[in-house]
């Protein structure tokens, strides 16, 4: 998914974002802008779902709460 934004201005350490149709204002860490954006810039959010990395996070937390359940019987 692509998503529309357009940077606003900044305050301090932030950049504040006018994102999508309904220009939602969003605060983003002007550190993690490109190089050289300023106000009024369009720019591009990409979003993706990282399915690996989402299932890794699921069974660690799976293998996590049956670590703290058994320990729970044992005592």
């Amino acid at each position: 998914m692509r998503i529309r934004a357009v940077l606003d201005r900044y305050e301090g350490e932030k950049a504040v974002l006018l994102v999508g149709d309904d220009e939602a204002s969003v605060a983003w860490p002007r550190a993690l802008l490109p190089d050289g954006a300023k106000e009024g810039d369009v720019l591009w959010v990409v979003l993706s779902v990282d399915e690996q990395a989402t299932r890794e996070a699921r069974e660690e937390a799976e293998e996590l709460l049956r670590q703290l359940l058994d320990a729970n019987r044992n005592r």
